[in-house]
Protein backbone atom coordinates (compact mmCIF):
# COMPACT_ATOMS: atom_id res chain seq x y z
CA UNK A 1 0.00 0.00 0.00
CA UNK A 2 1.66 3.62 -0.78
CA UNK A 3 1.99 6.24 1.16
CA UNK A 4 0.55 9.77 0.88
CA UNK A 5 2.73 12.49 0.35
CA UNK A 6 4.02 14.56 2.51
CA UNK A 7 2.86 18.32 2.10
CA UNK A 8 6.94 19.61 2.15
CA UNK A 9 6.75 17.36 -1.33
CA UNK A 10 4.45 19.32 -3.42
CA UNK A 11 5.55 22.97 -2.63
CA UNK A 12 8.81 22.28 -3.84
CA UNK A 13 7.85 20.88 -7.21
CA UNK A 14 5.51 23.26 -8.65
CA UNK A 15 6.33 21.66 -12.54
CA UNK A 16 4.42 18.79 -11.63
CA UNK A 17 1.37 19.88 -9.83
CA UNK A 18 1.22 21.84 -13.27
CA UNK A 19 0.64 18.96 -15.19
CA UNK A 20 -2.01 17.28 -13.42
CA UNK A 21 -4.05 20.48 -13.66
CA UNK A 22 -7.01 20.58 -16.17
CA UNK A 23 -6.18 23.29 -18.90
CA UNK A 24 -8.63 25.67 -19.38
CA UNK A 25 -7.98 28.79 -21.50
CA UNK A 26 -10.05 31.17 -23.40
CA UNK A 27 -7.91 30.41 -26.53
CA UNK A 28 -9.69 29.83 -29.60
CA UNK A 29 -8.90 27.30 -31.91
CA UNK A 30 -6.91 28.46 -34.66
CA UNK A 31 -7.41 28.30 -38.45
CA UNK A 32 -4.92 25.62 -39.49
CA UNK A 33 -6.58 23.19 -36.80
CA UNK A 34 -8.94 20.39 -38.71
CA UNK A 35 -11.89 21.16 -35.70
CA UNK A 36 -12.27 24.76 -36.55
CA UNK A 37 -14.59 25.12 -39.05
CA UNK A 38 -14.72 28.43 -41.44
CA UNK A 39 -18.09 29.44 -42.76
CA UNK A 40 -15.98 29.30 -46.81
CA UNK A 41 -16.24 25.47 -46.19
CA UNK A 42 -19.63 25.06 -45.48
CA UNK A 43 -21.44 22.92 -48.32
CA UNK A 44 -23.60 26.04 -50.23
CA UNK A 45 -27.14 24.65 -51.40
CA UNK A 46 -28.54 26.25 -54.79
CA UNK A 47 -29.12 29.85 -55.87
CA UNK A 48 -30.59 31.42 -52.75
CA UNK A 49 -26.66 31.23 -50.58
CA UNK A 50 -24.82 31.98 -53.62
CA UNK A 51 -27.17 35.77 -54.08
CA UNK A 52 -27.27 36.00 -50.61
CA UNK A 53 -23.29 36.51 -50.50
CA UNK A 54 -23.79 38.52 -53.46
CA UNK A 55 -26.27 41.02 -51.28
CA UNK A 56 -23.86 40.68 -48.18
CA UNK A 57 -20.63 41.31 -50.50
CA UNK A 58 -22.46 44.37 -51.96
CA UNK A 59 -23.24 45.75 -48.78
CA UNK A 60 -19.96 45.48 -47.36
CA UNK A 61 -18.49 47.19 -50.31
CA UNK A 62 -21.15 50.11 -50.33
CA UNK A 63 -20.26 50.55 -46.74
CA UNK A 64 -16.39 50.36 -47.66
CA UNK A 65 -16.70 53.11 -50.27
CA UNK A 66 -18.63 55.18 -48.11
CA UNK A 67 -16.37 55.31 -45.24
CA UNK A 68 -13.14 55.62 -47.88
CA UNK A 69 -15.45 58.93 -49.45
CA UNK A 70 -16.54 60.17 -46.24
CA UNK A 71 -12.89 59.73 -44.42
CA UNK A 72 -11.67 61.70 -47.21
CA UNK A 73 -14.16 64.17 -47.05
CA UNK A 74 -13.10 65.05 -43.10
CA UNK A 75 -9.56 65.10 -43.04
CA UNK A 76 -7.85 67.36 -45.80
CA UNK A 77 -4.59 65.87 -45.26
CA UNK A 78 -6.34 62.62 -47.15
CA UNK A 79 -7.02 64.28 -50.14
CA UNK A 80 -7.94 61.95 -53.31
CA UNK A 81 -7.23 62.72 -57.11
CA UNK A 82 -10.61 64.41 -58.22
CA UNK A 83 -10.43 61.48 -61.35
CA UNK A 84 -10.06 58.90 -58.73
CA UNK A 85 -12.88 60.53 -56.48
CA UNK A 86 -15.38 60.44 -59.47
CA UNK A 87 -14.34 57.07 -59.99
CA UNK A 88 -15.54 55.75 -56.61
CA UNK A 89 -18.48 57.61 -56.55
CA UNK A 90 -19.55 55.68 -59.70
CA UNK A 91 -18.73 52.56 -58.26
CA UNK A 92 -20.65 53.20 -54.99
CA UNK A 93 -23.73 54.21 -56.84
CA UNK A 94 -23.56 51.42 -59.41
CA UNK A 95 -23.12 49.32 -55.97
CA UNK A 96 -26.36 50.52 -54.93
CA UNK A 97 -28.77 50.24 -57.73
CA UNK A 98 -27.29 46.33 -57.74
CA UNK A 99 -28.17 45.92 -54.16
CA UNK A 100 -31.31 47.60 -54.36
CA UNK A 101 -32.26 45.45 -58.29
CA UNK A 102 -31.48 42.21 -56.04
CA UNK A 103 -33.23 42.94 -52.84
CA UNK A 104 -36.45 43.42 -55.22
CA UNK A 105 -35.81 40.31 -56.86
CA UNK A 106 -35.70 38.13 -53.50
CA UNK A 107 -38.54 40.24 -52.44
CA UNK A 108 -40.45 38.70 -55.57
CA UNK A 109 -39.33 35.49 -55.50
CA UNK A 110 -40.05 35.12 -51.82
CA UNK A 111 -43.41 36.56 -52.35
CA UNK A 112 -43.86 34.28 -55.64
CA UNK A 113 -43.21 31.32 -53.28
CA UNK A 114 -45.56 31.99 -50.72
CA UNK A 115 -48.21 32.78 -53.07
CA UNK A 116 -47.65 29.02 -54.80
CA UNK A 117 -47.78 27.74 -51.27
CA UNK A 118 -50.75 29.36 -50.64
CA UNK A 119 -52.52 28.03 -53.62
CA UNK A 120 -51.14 24.95 -53.65
CA UNK A 121 -52.84 24.42 -49.88
CA UNK A 122 -55.98 25.58 -50.89
CA UNK A 123 -56.36 23.37 -54.07
CA UNK A 124 -55.06 20.19 -52.25
CA UNK A 125 -58.47 21.14 -49.51
CA UNK A 126 -60.69 21.42 -52.63
CA UNK A 127 -59.55 18.00 -54.24
CA UNK A 128 -60.70 16.60 -50.26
Amino acid sequence: MSQKRKHAEGIGEPNNLRKFKKQRSGIKPSRNQPHARKRSQQPKTGEDESQADSVNTLKSRIRNLKRLLGHVDSNPKNRMPQGVRIERERELETCEHELAEKQTAQRETEFRNKIIGKYHHIRFFGEC
